[in-house]
């Protein structure tokens, strides 16, 4: 009776569904438990997307689309991403770690839910529910990053289910809800626009087969596309219609940055691994897996997964490395960017080649154990490549771990509450720092007005006038020049010395002991301090005022004035 109740527990989709939703949110729990002693990425996370967020909140700016942000000589909100987007919601609510904690768990669970029911509706529907669970939480534990792209990767599964059940004339009304999240927690320069391609495509090709239009998929397709144009209408015009703005990414040059030969080598990785901010994972497996399921038995899915991958791989390929060498107005827009849609496509694969082999094994009991074992073996295999995630179980069970810095330290909120307890400082916007061998997002994040900063869209009259401070530093570095003038995002004080290290501890020996900065330069961008995360020798304009650290910092920040600056004030 036992056994048959088991059975039906273990065959039954809702309860595999809710024990799987159960899963991924535990799997969340050590940043519930940590706090903000947990572990939190700094690429794409803390050294951008988490202090942007925080400074639109403290200027009163979220939902603010024509304001004017101190950073950097004032930048357009704009430039952080539209207004509407569902991820500023818990910023606006709560502290923002536990705003961050939000945006995860919502993108998980989006994830596993979204993969759950596209694999068990539609597309791997003779699997047992666990293996698909299995699948889905394998999917939902990529490390995607939840602030800075929402559910542009994880979100898909979810989208493509919705446009399905318009296809079929199911669930209508949750289709276009679940649409609408989409659209409004996704971002339209990163997965938004290749979305909207795709799905034209797929609904051409629907109606070459059957000849009639749905108007229920055709009403999905407007909404989705309606949203993203509304949604940014203020960035679209300020890039295309106000001809007063230029942006700093008209001289972005990725093929000369990075040459031909680094680039083909990051487009392997991507094949076999993925990139960076939509989560690494074996890809490689998945595509061994693929192949010998492709042997055992060809089905039309199999077939039309195959097809989407080398497609995928090609335009990647030639939006990359090939044509900016005959387009290279292309590279102002990143398309390549259609590897946010790949983790979705692999996990998919999988899911359809290991459909494919139950199948060819006559749907046997021993089949579904061997299909199980296939699948967790996936899912562990994904997990592995989750740093963040790992760094904090690690951390949760044994306490004196600690390999990098989480997010209070790497914040050090205290060291700054001691800067300005030192200098008297009652309005930290009125202070304006540049950041040396140290995130900028840091002050940053602490209240300070930054002329330096990671930002994606920002004038390039403010990118030159910034270049005169580090042009005999990029001088004697080759890299580093590249980095700066043919990308730019980075717009730091760049030391040719320390390259592009910008995570010293205080326990770090280094010191910089060649530095040619234009002290004027920084003083006529209005630069007051500099803080740095090294010592630096003596420079004539800089006056070494203290050394902070602190047990629960990560750092050892050296604070610098800027006397040119200081004595203009006095005369004046």
């Amino acid at each position: 009776m036992s056994r048959l109740f088991i059975h039906h527990i273990m065959n039954n989709d809702k309860i595999v569904l809710a024990v799987g939703l159960l899963l991924v949110t535990a799997w969340c729990f050590p940043y519930l438990f940590l706090g903000e002693d947990a572990y939190v990425m700094v690429a794409d996370n803390l050294d951008i997307s988490i202090a942007h967020l925080k400074l639109l909140k403290d200027n009163h700016a979220l939902f603010n689309p024509q304001a004017i942000l101190p950073m950097m000589g004032g930048i357009r909100r704009s430039s952080f991403g539209n207004e509407w987007n569902l991820v500023l919601l818990p910023f606006a609510i709560l502290p923002s770690y536990w705003a961050y904690v939000v945006c995860v768990m919502l993108v998980r669970i989006t994830a596993f839910v979204g993969m759950f029911l596209l694999l068990y509706r539609y597309l791997a529907q003779g699997l047992h529910p666990i293996v698909i669970a299995l699948i889905s939480f394998a999917f939902a534990s990529l490390s995607f990053s939840a602030v800075g792209m929402g559910v542009s990767t994880a979100g898909l599964p979810l989208l493509l289910y919705a446009f399905l059940n318009l296809q079929n004339e199911k669930y209508v009304l949750c289709s276009y809800i679940a649409i609408t999240y989409y659209a409004l927690m996704s971002y339209l320069f990163l997965s938004g626009v290749f979305v909207c391609g795709c799905l034209f495509v797929y609904g051409m090709y629907v109606y070459w087969q059957s000849k009639s239009i749905n108007r229920y998929f055709i009403y999905g397709f407007i909404l989705i596309c309606a949203i993203y144009l509304l949604v940014n209408i203020d960035l679209f015009t300020s890039m295309f219609i106000d001809s007063s703005y230029v942006s700093h990414r008209f001289e972005i040059n990725r093929v000369e940055n990075l040459g031909v030969h680094r680039m083909l080598r990051n487009w392997w990785n991507w094949i076999f691994y993925s990139q960076m901010h939509t989560g690494f994972f074996p890809a490689y497996l998945i595509l061994f897996l693929y192949v010998i399921s492709l042997l055992i038995r060809r089905t039309q899915s199999m077939w039309i997964c195959g097809a989407l991958w080398v497609i995928m791989v090609v335009e990647v390929v030639l939006t990359k490395c090939c044509l900016p060498y005959f387009i290279p107005q292309i590279q102002f827009f990143q398309f390549d960017r259609l590897y946010f849609l790949y983790p979705c496509l692999c996990y998919v694969m999988l899911a359809i080649s290991l459909n494919n082999i139950y199948e060819a094994l006559h749907a046997s009991t021993n089949a579904n154990l061997a299909i199980i074992a296939l699948a967790m073996f996936f899912m562990v295999k994904t997990i592995g490549h989750d740093q963040e995630l790992k760094q904090n179980w690690k951390q949760l069970v044994n306490t004196s771990y600690s390999a990098e810095p989480s997010f209070r330290q790497f914040y050090a909120e205290n060291l700054f509450d001691s800067i300005c307890a030192d200098l008297d400082i009652k309005d930290r916007l009125s202070v304006k720092v540049a950041s040396l061998a140290l995130y900028p997002a840091i002050p940053e994040y602490n209240g300070f007005y930054c002329i330096d900063g990671y930002i994606t869209d920002y004038p390039l009259s403010y990118k030159h006038a910034f270049r005169r401070i580090i042009c005999k530093e990029l001088a004697k570095n080759q890299e580093l020049k590249g980095y700066f003038d043919l990308w730019g995002n980075r717009c730091y004080v760049f030391s040719a010395q320390n390259g592009k290290n910008f995570m010293h501890s205080k326990n770090d020996t280094f010191a910089i002991t060649e530095l040619e900065i234009d002290v004027d330069a920084l003083a006529d961008l209005g630069c007051q301090y500099i803080i740095s995360a090294v010592s630096i020798p003596s420079i004539t304009g800089l006056r070494f005022i203290r050394a902070y650290e602190s047990e629960s910092s990560y750092w050892k920040l050296y604070l610098y004035c800027v006397e040119e600056r200081m004595e203009n004030e006095i005369i004046n």
